[in-house]
């Protein structure tokens, strides 16, 4: 597993209030596939980053996962395309389009001021 910060900027470069989230990146499709599943608690600051290929419908699963996370879709161009907040535990999809897909705690999003249209960078 890699880690690596990404981080959320509007069009002018301005950071979204301290938006910046350490994520682990998973490499193998197994790693994929397990996710956060199995982990009893993510901690506020962590997440997991999901590099799918392709801009297109991804569908998720929460079979597994002991707590709620907000989804965050990033298109092909690294600009958020959509945010679902706070999906709970169990749930057999979740889903939307992106080619990245990020899995924060819930309502960090939201209180990060997280929007569609704003820049995803990856450090």
């Amino acid at each position: 597993m890699l880690w690596a910060r990404v981080g959320f900027s509007d069009t002018t470069g301005r950071m979204a209030p301290p938006s910046s989230l350490l994520v682990e990146v998973p490499e193998t499709t197994i790693e994929m596939m397990r996710g956060l599943s199995g982990r009893p608690v993510l901690p506020n600051g962590y997440g997991m980053l999901f590099d799918m290929g392709a801009e297109k419908y991804q569908p998720f699963h929460m079979i597994g996962v002991a707590f709620p996370l907000d989804f965050i879709f990033v298109d092909a161009h690294q600009r958020v395309s959509s945010i679902l907040a706070c999906q709970p535990p169990g749930r057999r999809e979740v889903g939307g389009v992106g080619r990245w897909i990020v899995e924060a705690p819930c309502r960090w999003a939201e209180s990060h001021d997280l929007r569609p249209g704003l820049r995803m960078s990856l450090a």
